[in-house]
């Protein structure tokens, strides 16, 4: 069975208590002065859970447990005086990472942990112990037995402390991550018995309905913190909620660092007992999710000012049964808290399937809370906590409180350009020729956030294939079974359309262009797109905003042919001219190449201060063409023969979608002469002024009455006042000119542009004629240097053939520090040493190679 494509963290496991709640308090005055409290709320991944044990032991025996018992019985007694548990079973150890006591100045800093193993996001009984008992979940709840979920717990005592952080862990029991674990623990070397990951009970966690409904009450616990200070009498900005998320329990690739083997010594021994698929599945896929619910609830329940500490990888070479780690009786120490121990023994206590130990399982230890407990003091600093990922100093050793050394480091939120998104090339190939791809349902299910469509021109229509409609396309399965873009565009529509799918991180689509495409092709791609997703589509220099901001967005690329990206971006006409009505209606006409007329339609948009293109085409053969354009639509274009000095014309009117509908069949000569040039004088009257040949500086003015179908040209005599400027037009309320080039920035660009000024207003900037820009474009490394240049003031993105010569390697680095997004397909196993792209797209998206590599760098689904 194909397994899911997605990274992870480490979710907390399910625990018990019994019913007892917090004191009343009473509620004194906060004073500014007074030292600041932080306090932490959620799960067993922040309540101290396993912080009594210092290290692992495969012995039994009393004598040899005290060795690595470094709290003793009373490790979680949290009540007054100091005799038992406030609630049983809660597990709020003294070694908890909220008792850092001091912050980054050494100033004091209280701490209350109101957390609670086994906690959920919302208050409810367990019976995993002995009777009905109460786990407080991370809301108000209250009962007549006086039990009390944990937000209610924190506004009574936010109301009588000054607290300045509230740290928060939740949504991994949510998952039943501990039922998954014990499931994978019990099958471990079982005769028979199917894998536990491959379980139907197992996979239906990760269902995407089960996904929404817990990030969606993640987002409930995240705002119950917010209403919980907000009714204690916090204002906005006076505290700080901290996120954390989930560090890696066990080892990635297990089969590589496991020190033991897959046989008895991994049960009985390290307490590991897990086979090595279950193992990554549970430490890549299943916690994948776990985080991503984690950092999108963070985005989705628009909290104000919410940090995030990422913990991921803070256990690093100190993971449960990581060969880089002993138990006990494998060192020299003389007690598992000595000193020495945090760089020799496991971080993480080991997995006990029942019996006393069990609620304590796959938790970190001692000296794991003592380094939870360094990144926590590192994030809140000097009193102004910042987000940030908190990881193991290679170097080991412990700071001057006996913590382990832990290197913070501050972060901003994953910017789009710079975090892996899982993406396959071909991406409508399926499983042809070898690749391991599926439908395109099943990638974008899989984790997958970038698909390339090959797409070609096909006689007025669009079709998707390689070169010609059909080559290489997978219709089987849950593919179209037709060709068509808008059939392919749509399953990725009707995907993002499940609101479960509405947290997920942005789908680039990569739509290759494969022929040649005319105007009139690229307007039926922009319209294909419309069609297709519609407000959910988005296009610019998004390379520095934060993935999450881009949740359930689509942003289009077009690569591939580079006349075809060259049309899109920028107009290479020659010679433009102008006209503008009351209306703000805008026409240009232009010479293209090989003696060919174009004409570009637009309205002005009053509120942007631009125009809006609406219509593309070619209408004749010529040069030097002018027009104007009445108040009622007529436009009147004049050009000359390619030929010979003729001068003709054609009259026509601009439809509600911007099409020029010509009346005239054809054009209709008016006299001889060269470079014809237009002005409007009347609803119905132009004077036209030309120059008899190119010899003389001798110019001819006449006049024309515009009819319905014609114009009458009349009055023509010699003329000294020269040609008209047709680059600029003018209406009641807007001047516009256009023009074949400009300077952007001192450096020459070429391209039909225009400006736009209000009357009495200061002229507009100078912005392209061009379609719409619905989709970004890719600049290609195998581009030729002439258009890399046309293109690259245009580009959005950057993209090349993956290869392991140090020239790729280079270009690669090179354009990541654009801060532009960076796709590198044909990506295999060799290709790992790239620096990180931002898609790495590949044939085999399910391979164990490339899920490893997405999750060695923590990418966004």
């Amino acid at each position: 069975m194909r397994k899911r494509v997605t990274l992870t963290a480490m979710a907390a496991l399910t625990g018990s208590a019994l019913a007892m709640t917090l004191p009343a308090a009473a509620v004194p005055t906060i004073r500014a002065a007074d030292a600041p409290w932080v306090v932490s709320v959620g799960d067993s991944y922040i309540s101290g859970e396993a912080g009594r044990w210092a290290g692992n032991t495969a012995k039994k025996a009393v004598v040899d447990l005290d060795k690595v018992d470094a709290l003793g019985k009373t490790a979680y007694d949290d009540n007054p005086d100091g005799t038992g548990e406030l609630i049983e079973g809660c597990h709020r150890s003294k070694s908890a990472e909220i008792h850092f006591g001091r912050d980054t100045l050494r100033r004091t800093v209280n701490s209350m942990n109101l957390a609670c193993s086994g906690a959920t996001t919302s208050s409810a009984f367990s019976s995993l112990l002995s009777g009905r008992l109460f786990k407080p979940g991370l809301d108000f709840y209250q009962d007549s037995r006086g039990n009390k979920g944990q937000a209610q717990l924190l506004k009574e005592f936010a109301a009588g402390h000054k607290v300045t952080m509230v740290v928060v862990s939740i949504g991994g029991n949510d998952f039943g991550f501990s039922d998954v674990i014990t499931s994978c623990f019990l099958v471990y070397l079982v005769p028979g018995v199917p894998h536990c990951h491959a379980k139907t009970s197992v996979k239906a966690k990760l269902d995407a309905d089960a996904v929404d409904k817990v990030t969606k009450a993640i987002v409930t616990a995240y705002r119950n913190v917010r209403d919980a200070m907000r009714q204690a009498g916090y204002a906005p900005g006076s505290y700080t909620i901290m996120v954390q998320n989930y560090p890696q329990a066990l080892p990635p690739d297990a089969a590589a660092n496991y020190r033991y083997k897959e046989d008895y010594s991994r049960l009985n021994s390290g307490g590991c007992g897990l086979y090595n698929d279950d193992s990554d599945w549970a430490t890549s896929d299943f916690l994948s999710v776990v985080r991503g619910a984690v950092a999108r609830a963070v985005v989705l329940s628009k909290v104000p000012g919410i940090r995030t500490l990422d913990l991921t990888h803070a256990f690093a070479d100190r993971r449960l049964c990581e060969k880089t780690v002993k138990l006990f009786e494998d060192t020299k120490l003389p007690k598992g808290s000595a000193d020495k121990g945090a760089d020799q023994l496991e971080w993480i206590y080991a997995i006990h399937a029942r019996g006393d130990h069990q609620q304590e399982s796959l938790h970190p230890n001692y000296w794991g809370q003592l380094a939870l407990r360094n990144c926590l003091r590192q994030a809140y600093g000097e009193g102004k906590p910042r987000s940030g990922t908190c990881t193991r100093m290679t170097a080991g050793g412990l700071n001057a409180v006996k913590e382990p050394n832990m290197t913070f480091t501050p972060t901003s939120p994953p910017m789009y350009a710079t975090t892996l998104f899982a993406a396959t090339q071909d991406s409508f190939g399926g499983n042809l020729g070898g690749a391991e791809r599926d439908g395109i349902r099943s990638q974008l299910e899989s984790g997958v956030r970038q698909l390339e469509l090959d797409v070609v021109a096909d006689n007025g229509t669009l079709k998707v294939g390689n070169g010609k409609p059909g080559s290489g396309v997978d219709t089987s399965g849950r593919n179209p079974k037709v060709f068509d873009l808008a059939s392919w565009l749509g399953v990725v529509a009707s995907w993002m359309a499940d609101p479960a799918n509405a947290y997920a991180a942005p789908i680039t689509l990569v739509l290759d262009l494969r022929t040649t495409f005319s105007p009139a092709d690229l307007f039926r791609l922009n319209s294909a797109l419309h069609t297709a997703f519609g407000d959910r589509m988005l296009t610019g220099d998004l390379g520095g905003i934060p993935v999450s901001d881009l949740y359930g967005r689509v942003i289009p690329i077009l690569a591939g042919d580079a006349n075809a990206r060259l049309a899109y971006t920028h107009d290479l006409a020659t010679d433009p001219t102008v006209g503008i009505n009351k209306s703000g209606l805008v026409i240009t006409v232009e010479e293209g190449p090989q003696d060919t007329l174009w004409y570009w339609t637009g309205r002005v948009d009053e509120s942007a201060g631009s125009v809006t293109w609406l219509s593309h085409g070619k209408y004749d053969t010529g040069q030097s063409p002018a027009v104007v354009l009445t108040d009622d639509n007529t436009v009147l274009e004049v050009h000359q023969s390619e030929n010979h000095n003729t001068l003709w014309y054609r009259l026509g009117k601009i439809d509600d979608h911007g099409r020029v509908a010509w009346r005239t069949g054809q054009k209709k000569p008016f006299d001889d002469g060269i470079h014809p040039t237009l002005k409007l004088l009347d609803s119905s009257t132009v004077a036209e002024v030309h120059r008899r040949d190119s010899a003389k500086p001798e110019y001819e003015l006449q006049f024309g009455s515009i009819g319905p179908t014609s114009v009458t040209w009349h009055d023509e005599a010699d003329t000294d006042i020269g040609y008209f400027d047709n680059h600029i037009a003018s209406s009641a309320t807007w001047h516009i000119s256009v023009t074949a080039g400009w300077l952007d920035n001192g450096s020459s660009r070429k391209g039909l542009a225009y400006r736009l000024q209000r009357v009495g207003s200061g002229a507009g900037p100078v912005q392209r004629v061009t379609y719409p820009q619905v989709a970004g474009v890719e600049c290609d490394r195998s581009d030729s240097r002439a258009d890399w240049t046309e293109l690259l003031p245009y580009c959005f993105s950057f993209g090349t053939r993956a290869g392991t010569d140090d020239s790729v390697r280079t270009w690669v680095k090179n354009m990541r520090a654009s801060g532009k997004p960076v796709r590198v397909w044909g990506f295999a196993a060799a290709d790992a040493k790239l620096p990180m792209p931002t898609f790495a797209a590949t044939d085999h998206p399910y391979a164990d190679w490339y899920r490893r590599y997405l999750a060695e760098h923590y990418y966004s689904t």
